[in-house]
């Protein structure tokens, strides 16, 4: 991808930071109940790591969809999904030492005209999946 700062979106990765921080503290539990996208199905760490530190979050541009992400209508309910990059650091349970790794995620809005199938409802963004980034967001 070009390094092009049009791609990235700056503002929503700001107002959203916390909420991937807390969607990547329930993944590190394995507690994903309130925090994974209705119809997905991807497990957490079981408690293998906690979350130390966000050290990055890039979230690509609405108009810079494209095949590697962006935003795009994408399961049942067809709710809008929002693709960026995130570094962490996890803290390895048993004092093993930490680990420093980047994810793909995809975060997925349940708006309050959405609600989905197991009632959940209003402006909120869910894991909609976690993967190894093949593309970075500049």
């Amino acid at each position: 991808m070009p390094r092009d700062q049009t791609q990235e979106d700056v503002e929503f990765a700001r107002d959203t930071r916390d909420t991937a921080e807390t969607l990547l503290r329930a993944y590190g539990t394995g507690e994903l109940q309130y925090a994974r996208a209705v119809g997905t199905t991807f497990r957490g760490l079981d408690n293998a790591a906690s979350l130390n530190d966000v050290t990055a979050w890039r979230v690509r541009n609405d108009d810079s969809a494209d095949s590697a992400g962006g935003a795009a209508e994408t399961g049942d309910d067809d709710a809008p999904v929002r693709v960026g990059d995130v570094t962490v650091i996890w803290e390895l349970s048993g004092g093993a030492g930490t680990l420093r790794c980047t994810y793909r995620l995809e975060l997925r809005n349940d708006s309050a005209d959405n609600t989905t199938d197991n009632g959940r409802s209003g402006e909120r963004w869910y894991l909609a999946s976690i993967g190894v980034p093949t593309e970075a967001v500049t």
